[in-house]
């Protein structure tokens, strides 16, 4: 960071996508949900935290974990499901654990040996040695010595990576149940898990004691993308107050609604465009104009997006076609502010947008059935079938990112080239 009071944040320290430790001068605060996560902490279940990819989900239990002076362990369920065992989730843990205390210890003998070398009296080799104990057990003991009187938890974190494995999901159930026996009881650990799936509870169903272990568990209510307030305070937070953008109002409501537009206020989306933006007004001496959001987007769909473009871009009609229905129908379909819609809200939309082309035969219902067939599809037909919603929110952001309407009613798409 750079020195004195009225300069500029390194743009990497205010937007920080993917980041591991919270970033707390740039979280947005989420009352409800804290609120949520504390009492939960405090009851009698084991927690269940959901939401969409990039929801902020980790760091949401990062930061009331750490202001309620709570000790946990982090677990990757992705290393479970490609060893088919939790147990071995456990053992890595472990591991990484002991390899750490073997460089501190090898780190301070070195030191007090290269002493005792230069004195001559070296004669013998210190060895790091592990006890052999159950990986789960180890675990508990660990978080719990750890934690003292605090509160102590094991984080099951990407729970997305074994709710369709029964095997992986069993063993998980019986540790649920495990931790009622006396032997693990004592050491007073509570499980948070932490995924993607909505209703994890349910996926416990086909499992043997399904019923015991759902009874042992408490979803808190769905982590899900900022609104539109949220949105506009991270971006004050991070180009006003942080890298000290100058813009005038209009300007910065210009960024704030693009911003929103884009990102659909998914909280490392954010990060990520807006180091984007950062980089492109540092580029341009810190003027905003619609160059700077242009590169901004380009850099942003080549680091993030480019399977998303590359598989829209596959099922644009070519410019020849005179109608461009399809290219009508995906250009409509970025303007879609629901979770789930209709070929009747695409049609408003075409009306709306393309009204020279819409007393032509539409045909959305056909283009939206062909559409959501195609196995790299953006939208798919929800359960009832009745309606439709996106395969990725993704796909959602490139439609808003990559295509534009001409003056002649043409649909084109932004080249990244």
């Amino acid at each position: 960071m750079f020195k004195g009071k009225n300069k500029r944040t390194i743009p990497t320290e205010v937007f920080t996508p993917k980041g591991h430790i919270v970033n707390d001068e740039m979280y947005i605060t989420r009352p409800a949900l804290e609120k949520q996560l504390r009492r939960a902490l405090d009851g009698t279940y084991h927690i269940i935290i959901h939401g969409e990819s990039g929801s902020g989900k980790t760091w949401l239990y990062k930061k009331v974990l750490k202001e309620l002076g709570c000790e946990y362990i982090p677990i990757n369920l992705p290393n479970a499901s490609s060893r088919q065992s939790i147990s071995e989730a456990f053992t890595m843990f472990l591991n990484q654990l002991s390899n750490v205390k073997k460089t501190a210890y090898s780190e301070t003998k070195e030191a007090e040996l290269n002493v005792v070398a230069a004195k001559g009296k070296l004669n013998h080799t210190l060895q790091f040695e592990l006890v052999e104990k159950e990986p789960f057990l180890q675990c508990l003991e660990y978080v719990r010595k750890k934690a003292k009187e605090r509160k102590a938890l094991i984080v099951f974190e990407n729970f997305e990576a074994i709710f369709q494995d029964t095997k992986l999901m069993k063993e998980l159930g019986n540790l649920i149940l495990l931790l009622d026996d006396d032997i693990y009881a004592k050491y007073d650990v509570k499980f948070l898990i932490v995924g993607t799936p909505s209703e994890i509870k349910e996926y416990f169903a086909n499992t043997e004691n399904a019923s015991s272990i759902s009874n042992r568990l408490e979803e808190i209510s769905e982590v899900a993308k900022l609104d539109k307030y949220q949105v506009e305070l991270f971006v004050e937070k991070g180009f006003v107050d942080k890298l000290k953008f100058q813009g005038d109002s209009n300007t910065l409501t210009t960024l704030k609604e693009d911003v929103y537009w884009s990102t659909l206020g998914i909280p490392q989306r954010m990060h990520e465009y807006c180091l984007k933006i950062a980089y492109s007004l540092e580029d341009n001496d810190w003027q905003l104009n619609e160059n700077v959001l242009k590169e901004a987007k380009i850099s942003w769909i080549k680091q993030s997006l480019t399977m998303n473009y590359s598989n829209i871009e596959l099922l644009m009609n070519s410019n020849e076609t005179r109608v461009q229905r399809k290219n009508q129908v995906l250009f409509a379909l970025g303007r879609i502010n629901k979770d789930s819609f209709k070929y009747t809200d695409v049609e408003d939309v075409i009306k709306r947008e393309f009204p020279t082309s819409s007393n032509v035969k539409m045909n959305i219902s056909q283009v939206l059935s062909e559409l959501s067939s195609n196995d790299k599809s953006p939208i798919r037909k929800t359960i009832k079938g009745d309606s439709y919603t996106f395969t990725d929110p993704k796909f959602l952001m490139s439609l808003r990112l990559m295509l534009f309407k001409t003056t002649n009613e043409k649909v084109e798409k932004l080249s990244i080239n």
